[in-house]
């Protein structure tokens, strides 16, 4: 029974990885993993926008990396396309004159504009101190220091763990001890040693006991 549960899981996973990463990383592509004239789909969110004459140019990032996929596209299929929306693409790989790869946008489909005009918190172009980036937390990984500082933690856990697990260790959760109350019916209660000798052992100097 153990078994077949397992193998179902990994069929269940398989099938989702499968229809996930049909779609091309931008890590991928600055690896050097796709090349010129390689035809491919990235989604992710639009970090600059520059218009020439005729092409505009969008820098697009999907969280997977720091660097950014430039995107040529032509006037007419830009739309209202801005900073921070989210977008789809599809094209074919090509050369920057600096010999960057970059995307030749066949199509483009916006899924989400940025409200900047509604209170967006972060611009384009402008960086934030930590203490700002805190008060909204749900969007700080859309700021590239803090998208940075999550891979890097990610890859730390990461190596932590695989260690741990080529070493015979099993990872549990266990319970928090906290002092924070998350309910309004909640009541804090103290939690020490019942050896008085650990306890003194433990004490640190203008640290109280509770």
């Amino acid at each position: 029974m153990y078994k077949a549960l397992l193998s179902s899981i990994r069929v269940s996973r398989s099938t989702n990885l499968r229809s996930i990463y049909h779609l091309t990383r931008v890590k991928d592509v600055a690896a050097g993993v796709h090349s010129e004239g390689d035809k491919i789909q990235v989604k992710g969110w639009v970090k600059s926008v520059r218009k020439m004459k005729d092409n505009v140019f969008l820098d697009v990032n999907d969280g997977t990396c720091g660097h950014n996929l430039q995107l040529v596209v032509s006037k007419p299929q830009l739309q209202d396309t801005a900073y921070g929306s989210s977008v789809n693409v599809t094209g074919t790989l090509g050369r920057t004159p600096k010999n960057q790869l970059e995307l030749k946008v066949d199509s483009l489909q916006e899924h989400g504009a940025c409200p900047l005009a509604e209170g967006y918190p972060f611009y384009p172009k402008k960086s934030y101190p930590p203490d700002y980036i805190r008060n909204h937390l749900h969007l700080r990984p859309q700021v590239s220091s803090m998208g940075s500082t999550l891979r890097v933690r990610h890859q730390a856990t990461k190596c932590f763990n695989d260690y741990l697990d080529r070493e015979g260790f099993i990872q549990i959760h266990t319970p928090i001890i906290t002092s924070n109350d998350c309910e309004g019916a909640g009541e804090a209660f103290q939690v020490r040693p019942a050896n008085d000798g650990l306890l003194k052992q433990m004490t640190k100097k203008g640290v109280p006991h509770d």
